[in-house]
């Protein structure tokens, strides 16, 4: 793989591991505001809205943890950039 493509995909590897962190992250942060109706994000309450984000970080981090850890192993058996 040319140096050009192999920056590329170390590129694209590391954007989705940090998706992939913010979508885990959310998810946990919806689950504490269904958990504590609100107040560890200084609502009043929660709502259905809260119920529908709490599916939607879900679904992403199941797609896109394991699609992370593919990129991390290709990227590794692909190799890093090479140094003359």
């Amino acid at each position: 793989m040319a140096t050009k493509s192999r920056g590329r995909y170390w590129a694209f590897t590391v954007l989705t591991i940090v998706l992939a962190g913010l979508c885990v992250a959310m998810a946990g942060l919806q689950i504490a505001v269904l958990a504590t109706d609100g107040s560890a994000v200084g609502l009043d309450g929660s709502s259905g809205s809260n119920w529908l984000w709490l599916v939607v970080f879900t679904v992403q981090s199941l797609i896109l943890v394991p699609t992370a850890v593919w990129r991390v192993k290709r990227a590794a058996a692909i190799g890093g950039t090479t140094r003359k």
